[in-house]
Formats: C-alpha cells, sequence, structure tokens
C-alpha cells in the first residue's frame, strides 16, 4: 500500500468514529514517518490514566508532548527526553473517565499523533479485542485494519509480538536480517531491531493510533520455550546456542528485558537477575469486574520433557499474589493468560509446554475458581477455540499471522486441520468450537451477566484482507 491510499483508508477510520482533528491526526502519522517511524501508542489505559509511547531517529532531540481534550483545548503539556533506542514514554494521570483524547509528539518541527479514550469509571459494558502471534514474516498484518476500526474500549496482547527466530520461509517479500547475522537473537541489537521492524508495519501502525493496547509477553520476546532452572540458577532455551550457558543465557534475559520495556507502553515491575523483570499486573473494572495479567514464562518450572514433574508455571510469589487477587473480586474475573489453561486430551509433547505440562498447579488454580465468573484469555495455541467448564469459560484467540493448522497442512505435509478439529472436538467435552484455519482476532464484549465471544478473519495473504466475522457466542 502506498502512503496516500495508507492516509485514505485510515482518515476513513477517524471518520468513523467522529473524532476530532481527523485528518490533522492522520496526515501528521504520514508526515511524522521519517522521524516517527514506529508511529505512536498508548497502553495502560484506566479510567484516569494513561501511558503514552513514541519512538525517534534523532535521539538527541527534544521531544514536545501536547494532550487536547475533545474540544481541541491542550490540557497538558510535557518536553520528554528520549530514553533507550531513543523511545519516549510518559504515564499521564489525573484524567476524566470516559473522555476522549488527543496527543501529539513534536521534535524537529515534525508532529505525529494518535488518540484514546479512558475507561468509564463504572462501565456496565466493555468492549475487549484479543490479538497474539503476529510472526513478522508469516504474514502481513491486515487484522488490523479491521481492529483499528472496531469501537474498543481495549485491545489485549496476549504474547508473541516478536518472534527471535526467523522461524519461516514466509509470505512476505521482504526477510529480516538479524544485525548478527544469525537467524536468532543473540544481542540487544538483534531485539531492537525486530521490533522496530514489527512497529513500523502501516497497519499496526494505525490500530496503535487508534486504539489502546495492554501487552503481556510470552517465550518469543525472548526465546522460544524457555522455561527456569531451579537447580542451576538460570534459564533453559531448547534449541538455543545459548542453551546451556548460562552467563550468555542471564546476558540474553537482561537485553531481552530492557528492549521489550523500552519498546512497549507499559511499566515493568523490576526484579534482580535472573529474572529482571516481570509483566503481571491487576486493573480494576469498576464493580463490573477486574483484568488480571500473569507472567507465566519467567517463573515456571522446567517442562515435564526434561525429566521431572514441574512444581510451578506461576512461581510462589506470584500464585499468592493472584490467588489474593481472585478472592477479591465479586464481578467478572478476566485472566489474560499466555497459554492453553484448558486440559486437552492427547496433548503433544509441544503441548506440555502449556498448563498441560502443569496440571498439578492448574488443578489448585481451578479450586478457587469456585463461586467466581471467571473468562480466561489465551494466545499461543496458533488456534481460535472456546472452552466452556463448570468453573468458567476459555477463549483462545487465532494467530493474527503466525504459523497454524492450514500452514501446517499446506506448507510442510501437516495433518487436515478439518480432521484435526474433528478429533480435538469429539475427545474433548468442554470444547465447544475450535478453528486450525483462522488469522485474525477475538473480540469479548463483556456486560453485567453476560459475555459475548467473537471470533474474526483476515486472510494473512493479502495486505488489505477484508475483515469478515466467522462465530459469535453467548457466555453466562
Amino acid at each position: 500500500m502506498n502512503r496516500r491510499k495508507f492516509l485514505g483508508s485510515a482518515l476513513a477510520c477517524f471518520a468513523l468514529k467522529g473524532l476530532p482533528f481527523a485528518e490533522e491526526a492522520i496526515k501528521s502519522l504520514e508526515k511524522g514517518e521519517e522521524l516517527f517511524p514506529q508511529g505512536v501508542a498508548s497502553g495502560e489505559l484506566t479510567s484516569r490514566s494513561v501511558l503514552l509511547w513514541t519512538r525517534v531517529t534523532r535521539p538527541d532531540a527534544a521531544v514536545r508532548l501536547r494532550l487536547l481534550d475533545a474540544k481541541k483545548r491542550t490540557v497538558r503539556e510535557a518536553v520528554l527526553k528520549p530514553g533507550p533506542f531513543g523511545t519516549v514514554k510518559l504515564r499521564l494521570k489525573g484524567l476524566k473517565p470516559g473522555e476522549r483524547y488527543f496527543y501529539l509528539f513534536e521534535a524537529l518541527g515534525t508532529q505525529t499523533g494518535g488518540t484514546f479514550k479512558t475507561l468509564p469509571e463504572e462501565p456496565e459494558r466493555l468492549k475487549i479485542a484479543l490479538v497474539t502471534c503476529q510472526n513478522y514474516e508469516n504474514g502481513f498484518y491486515a487484522a488490523y485494519e479491521g481492529l483499528a476500526a472496531e469501537e474498543l474500549d481495549l485491545v489485549v496482547f496476549l504474547g508473541d509480538r516478536i518472534y527471535e527466530r526467523l522461524f519461516y520461509d514466509g509470505v512476505r517479500p521482504y526477510r529480516p536480517e538479524l544485525p548478527s547475522g544469525g537467524t536468532v537473537c543473540l544481542t540487544e541489537e538483534d531485539y531492537a531491531y525486530l521490533y522496530k521492524l514489527y512497529l513500523s508495519d502501516e497497519s499496526y501502525k494505525k490500530a496503535r493510533a487508534l486504539q489502546s493496547f495492554l501487552y503481556l509477553w510470552d517465550d518469543h520476546e525472548y526465546a522460544n520455550d524457555y522455561a527456569f532452572d531451579y537447580e542451576r540458577g538460570f534459564y533453559r532455551l531448547p534449541g538455543h546456542p545459548y542453551e546451556l550457558k548460562r552467563e550468555e543465557t542471564l546476558r540474553l534475559r537482561r537485553a531481552a528485558v530492557r528492549v521489550w520495556e523500552a519498546f512497549t507502553p507499559r511499566r515493568l515491575k523490576k526484579l534482580p537477575p535472573p529474572f529482571y523483570g516481570t509483566t503481571y499486573a491487576s486493573f480494576k473494572l469498576g464493580s463490573l469486574g477486574r483484568l488480571v495479567v500473569t507472567d507465566e514464562r519467567s517463573f515456571r518450572d522446567l517442562q515435564p520433557y526434561y525429566g521431572r514433574e514441574p512444581k510451578t508455571m506461576l512461581g510462589e510469589e506470584q500464585k499468592r499474589w493472584f490467588f489474593n487477587e481472585l478472592g477479591q473480586e465479586k464481578g467478572w474475573f478476566l485472566w489474560a493468560n499466555e497459554v492453553l489453561f484448558s486440559p486437552l486430551k492427547r496433548p503433544r509433547r509441544k503441548d506440555l509446554d502449556s498448563w498441560n505440562g502443569y496440571a498439578r498447579e492448574r488443578d489448585e488454580i481451578i479450586k478457587r475458581f469456585a463461586g467466581k465468573k471467571v473468562l480466561v484469555l489465551t494466545g499461543d495455541r496458533h488456534a481460535a477455540m472456546l472452552w466452556s467448564h463448570p468453573w468458567g469459560t476459555e477463549v483462545v484467540a487465532p494467530p493474527l499471522s503466525s504459523f497454524n493448522g492450514l500452514d501446517r497442512y499446506r506448507r510442510k505435509g501437516g495433518p487436515d486441520p478439518q480432521i484435526t478439529e474433528t478429533r480435538e472436538l469429539k475427545e474433548n467435552e468442554s470444547l465447544k468450537w475450535v478453528s486450525h484455519q483462522l488469522w485474525g482476532y477475538a473480540v469479548v464484549t463483556l456486560g453485567r451477566s453476560t459475555a459475548e465471544v467473537s471470533f474474526y478473519f483476515a486472510d494473512k495473504h493479502f495486505p488489505r484482507s477484508p475483515v469478515r466475522l466467522v462465530k459469535r457466542f453467548t457466555c453466562v
């Protein structure tokens, strides 16, 4: 897509939302592309606060931030100094609940901007999109075109925002080239290169300018299927050049955490080595409920295929915190959870990286769900699923662009995805629907007594594939 077409489609999105500054805002995205190549983003949205982000290619430049209300009045101003990799972040507090704001970053006579709407203080209804697994070379981000035009309160990114490995001969004509020269991240510069690449995608930039994202991490932001070896005191990175090299593994962990925080509109809880940081956090949604984000990578014991039953996925401190958050909530308990929680019959070896490999701790959690309204929001699976259990519902978002069952069938001679779907539905009574043939996103519309779950498809093989509704469910 050329810039003029991008400008036109983005303007259409703003027009749909009836926003002030529509033309000025989107033109600023285009005009600011050279100095602000990754656009803007908002995150950690609440009823009274937000965290704003951008990146400048001139880290020596002072960046001015202006916040405007719906009447075009400047209500906040700040001058900011770029941080690591030229990134700029600022958390704004004391905002009005349920209000639309516009923000502008300006430097060296160039500006770029976006918009957000604070959450209502007492929402009766919230509309939350779920996104996950967006391997860059394996597909175009067509799904973000549809997501950008949605009237959403929040987008939850459930992990695998980048892929630290060049896994696939992909759909895009461009193949990433890591600064270290290999096919897997070995340095801080490698991770930073990938974030800059992924965040420069035009469709993703548009979605981030128009929607507020809450980010989790999963494994690929550091290394595939990593887990912590408590006996040796460092992370095991299966199949990685640093798999059994303690110092290199810890240096890489520090680099991955530092770069993730720099390129993400979120604050990390700082931790000493060997962990360096974690993403778990809780966000109150008025009396409607609570959104809890867990970190299922940083503290997990080694998977069962290392030869012993793992003790924990959450780690003892995070688990105590999680149970405390669960015990406090009387409304909806939304759990942003990286990997499949529901018990899956006939799990493959790969499935033991999910909660299927940590069944003892999963059973402990399920007992605590008694009497709660639980909705588990899951990524990682590279499939779309809806599970209904006596203890609650699990929604598994489809991959946005990453390798799924249909890819495996077409390109690797894998099983027919329709046969896999039929078998999984037959073997798993609580599995109500599954598709291994989707790319796209899911939307959860949360009400006082029910939640509506919608799954959307966008063909990753085409940059501007139309987005269509595939399936919709109502969960009580």
